[in-house]
């Protein structure tokens, strides 16, 4: 059922007529007596058939994290494992990349870094010189996580440029690759100024 907008309420000020209660988990919506709910409904609300999406979603694989199953496979599972307790096992991917349950403030409390310390058998102190998620504009974290790569201290820097010519910032600054190259702590030595990069020519040239 989804309301009508096409339709005019028969009572004046209906949306404010709802109120809402709620007491831990337990929502309460109260009406006021002198309103007869089930006739507003049936003038306000249309019923609106939605069987061709809810076969979509009951036929169609749900994709996640690490795999795909189908609808009702996926909540018998997680499910189980719910009322179980039981942990299903992380599979990790370039998706961790956008994780909602991150945070740099408390590892403590961050379901990426439980994760990744899950599948990896790492430690708090492995995380400490970044992961390949943090390469800036990367498209190929997936890639490097599907060959065990995991921190950045695992990439080299013939990982990411395509040949000597590109080590030399162009005319615009650095390249997109040369950028990811200088995460991984290889700073050019023309372009070293203490440990950060500095492109002096650029700067000159800049009015």
């Amino acid at each position: 059922m989804l309301p009508d907008k096409a339709k005019t309420a028969p009572v004046s000020g209906i949306n404010q007529m709802f109120k809402v209660k709620q007491s831990g988990y337990q929502v309460e919506t109260r009406v006021p007596n002198n309103i007869d709910i089930q006739s507003i409904a049936k003038t306000l609300l249309y019923k609106l058939p939605v069987d061709e999406f809810t076969n979509e979603i009951l036929n169609s694989p749900l994709e996640f994290g690490g795999g795909e199953m189908l609808f009702e496979e996926a909540c018998e599972q997680w499910s189980k494992a719910y009322a179980a307790d039981k942990k299903i096992p992380p599979v990790i991917g370039s998706y961790c990349g956008a994780c909602q349950f991150k945070s740099n403030k408390d590892i403590s409390r961050s379901g990426f870094h439980e994760c990744w310390k899950q599948a990896n058998n790492w430690t708090d102190q492995d995380f400490e010189n970044g992961t390949v998620l943090d390469l800036w504009n990367s498209q190929k974290k997936k890639k490097f996580i599907e060959n065990k790569r995991f921190k950045l201290t695992d990439l080299k820097k013939s990982d990411i440029l395509k040949d000597d010519a590109d080590e030399e910032a162009g005319v615009n600054g650095l390249s997109r690759s040369q950028r990811q190259v200088l995460q991984l702590g290889q700073i050019p030595a023309d372009y070293d100024f203490g440990n950060f990069y500095f492109d002096k020519n650029l700067v000159r040239g800049c009015k």
